[in-house]
C-alpha cells in the first residue's frame, strides 16, 4: 500500500490546498490559475489570535567559535507555535505576479503584507540579528530570511503531535508555484544557524527580532516577537560544544520529531500486462520552463536545467523488475491508487535500462524529450537523452490537493538502484517535481550547426503518451531564446520569464542533480 499523505496525518537536482489549473507554458503568456473557489474571507489579525501564535525563543547563554576574529555561532533562534499550529501558504496566480501569502487558521485567512516573500526559499527580511557589547553599543547587525519548513522541528511537549506533518525544507527552483511553511503546536523550528560574526573575544548581547510589519500582521506582542541572549567568544578555539550548545526551548521533551516518509519498496512481479483500473486518483506531468541555459565553452552544445513535475491527485509510482531474458532491462509497470491508498490496478508502462556511464543507476525510458525548435515549432535539435530515473527533487507547488508535503530531496543511490537489483520502485509525489541539469555530452543539446536566430528549448513529458495520467494536453512547456555571435564569440541570450529572477550557476543555486 502507497500512503497518500493528507494534512490530520500527515538530493537536490531540484492537504487541503487550491487546486490549479492546467499549466500552458508557451512562456510569453504563462498563466497559472490558483485561487480556490470558495475562499475563507480575509480578516484582521486582531480578529484571529486572542495571544501570540508564535514567539522567539533563545538560550540565555552561547559561547562562540573562535579563531582570531573569525567567529562562528549557532545562537540557538527559535520560533514556537503557540495555542494552534502556525501555517503559511504562499502562491503565485503566474509568472508576471508577485508570491502572495496568507497565514492560515482552522477558520481564517490573513493576507501577509506585499513582499513577504520574494521568492519561494523563506520570508524576506523575516529576523533582524544585533549584536551590542556590554556598554551598549552595537556592534553587529544583521537581517535575513527565514523558512520555517525545517528538517529538524522540536517537540516540546508530550501532547503535540509525534511527527511534524509538514514540509522539511523551502523550494528553491526558479519556477516554483506554492509552498507551505508551518510548524505543529507546540512545536519549535530553528531560525539561525552557524552565524559567522565579525567579533573579537569578550562578552556582547544579542538580540533576534520578528521584521515588525509581520509581528503586526499575525499579531505577535512586543515581547514575542523579541528574544535575547549573551554570547561569549572565547579568545581560545573552543574544543566541542561548550555552554548549552544546541539548546532546546523547553526543558524535557525535545526530539527531532520529523523523519521523511518511508519509500515502499516494489511489490511482486505483476503475473498480467495489466489489472483492474485508476480509480479516480492519477498523476499529471507537466513541464516548467527551462532554465540556468548556457553554452558550453566550445559554443557547440547547449546546455540548460528542464523540471517535469506532478500536478496529479496521486503519486506517479513505477515498479521495475529484471527482465529474465535481457538482464539491461526492467519490464516497468504502473501502480494507481485509491483515496485511502490502497492499490486498485497496474497497467505495464515500458522498460527500465540500465545506464552504465556517468549514473550508474536504472532509468525509465521515455519519460521525457527535450529539443530545439524554431518559430513555427518544428524540430530544429534534439537531446539524446529520454529516459530518467525518477525522483522527488523540487517541491513545485505543495497548495495543491493531495500534494504530499512529507517528500523531501530524494537520495538517488537508494531510489534509482545499482546494477545489482533485481527491482527498482521510482515515485514523484504529487506536487514534486524531477530536474535534471543536461550539460553532460549526449544530454545538452548541439547546436554547432545551427544557425542564429530565435528559437524554443522545448521539454515534452511522457512524450510518447506511454505513462497513464489524467491530463496529457499540458505536458508541453517553451523557453524562447536566441542565439547570437559570430563564430568563436557566439552565445545564448535568454529572455526573462515574467518577474522570476534565476539563479546563476555555483552561486545561488543548491547543488545540481546529474
Amino acid at each position: 500500500m502507497i500512503r497518500l499523505v493528507d494534512r490530520p496525518e500527515q538530493e537536490h537536482r531540484m492537504q487541503f490546498r487550491p487546486a490549479l489549473a492546467a499549466l500552458p507554458l508557451v512562456v510569453a503568456a504563462l498563466v497559472v490559475p490558483g485561487a480556490p473557489a470558495s475562499a475563507a474571507p480575509a480578516v484582521s489579525a486582531e480578529e484571529v489570535v486572542s495571544s501570540s501564535p508564535v514567539r522567539l525563543w533563545m538560550p540565555s547563554k552561547v559561547v562562540a567559535d573562535s579563531w582570531g576574529r573569525q567567529v562562528r555561532a549557532n545562537l540557538g533562534v527559535q520560533l514556537i507555535a503557540q495555542n494552534a499550529p502556525f501555517e503559511l501558504w504562499s502562491t503565485r496566480a503566474d509568472y508576471d505576479s508577485p508570491i502572495v501569502t496568507e497565514w492560515r487558521t482552522a477558520t481564517s485567512r490573513v493576507r501577509l503584507p506585499d513582499g513577504t516573500m520574494n521568492n519561494f526559499r523563506g520570508l524576506n527580511e523575516f529576523l533582524t540579528l544585533t549584536v551590542s557589547d556590554l556598554d551598549g553599543k552595537r556592534v553587529f547587525k544583521d537581517t535575513r530570511r527565514a523558512c520555517l519548513a525545517s528538517w529538524m522541528p522540536q517537540r516540546l511537549s508530550p501532547t503535540a503531535v509525534p511527527l511534524s506533518p509538514y514540509p522539511n525544507y523551502c523550494g528553491f527552483h526558479p519556477f516554483t508555484l506554492g509552498s507551505v511553511q508551518g510548524i505543529p503546536q507546540d512545536y519549535a523550528t530553528p531560525l539561525e544557524v552557524n552565524t559567522k560574526l565579525p567579533l573579537a573575544p569578550g562578552r556582547y548581547l544579542v538580540q533576534a527580532s520578528i521584521k515588525p510589519e509581520l509581528a503586526a500582521a499575525l499579531g505577535v506582542s512586543s515581547t514575542d516577537a523579541t528574544a535575547t541572549s549573551k554570547l561569549v567568544v572565547p579568545r581560545q578555539p573552543v574544543d566541542g560544544p561548550k555552554g548549552p550548545g544546541h539548546p532546546h526551548p523547553l526543558e524535557g521533551n525535545g526530539r527531532t520529531a520529523h523523519k521523511p516518509t518511508p519509500r515502499l519498496q516494489p511489490g511482486a512481479r505483476p503475473t498480467a500486462q495489466r489489472a483492474g483500473a485508476p480509480a479516480g486518483l492519477l498523476p499529471d506531468l507537466r513541464s516548467l520552463p527551462s532554465f540556468l541555459i548556457e553554452l558550453n565553452p566550445k559554443q557547440t552544445q547547449l546546455r540548460f536545467g528542464a523540471t517535469v513535475w506532478n500536478a496529479g491527485s496521486s503519486a506517479l509510482v513505477l515498479d521495475g523488475f529484471r527482465n529474465t531474458g535481457d538482464e539491461s532491462k526492467m519490464d516497468t509497470f504502473q501502480y494507481f491508487f485509491d483515496t485511502e491508498g490502497e492499490q486498485t490496478g497496474y497497467q505495464r508502462v515500458g522498460s527500465m535500462t540500465y545506464h552504465s556511464a556517468n549514473h550508474d543507476h536504472w532509468h525509465y525510458e521515455d519519460f521525457a524529450e527535450y529539443s530545439l525548435v524554431d518559430a513555427d515549432k518544428e524540430t530544429v535539435a534534439v537531446s539524446k537523452k529520454i529516459s530518467f530515473c525518477l525522483a522527488n527533487t523540487d517541491a513545485v507547488d505543495l497548495t495543491l490537493p493531495g500534494a504530499d508535503w512529507m517528500q523531501g530531496p530524494d537520495d538517488l543511490h537508494s531510489v534509482c538502484g545499482d546494477n545489482g537489483a533485481l527491482s527498482v520502485r521510482q515515485q514523484l509525489s504529487a506536487g514534486h517535481g524531477d530536474t535534471y541539469m543536461q550539460f553532460q555530452a549526449g544530454q545538452a543539446i548541439a547546436v554547432k550547426d545551427v544557425p542564429n536566430g530565435t528559437y524554443y528549448l522545448k521539454v515534452n513529458a511522457n512524450p510518447y503518451g506511454r505513462l497513464v495520467e489524467s491530463d496529457a494536453t499540458n505536458n508541453i512547456s517553451y523557453r524562447q531564446i536566441r542565439l547570437v555571435g559570430r563564430p568563436g564569440q557566439r552565445r545564448v541570450v535568454v529572455p526573462a520569464v515574467g518577474r522570476i529572477i534565476e539563479p546563476s550557476m555555483g552561486t545561488d543555486m543548491p547543488p545540481l542533480r546529474r
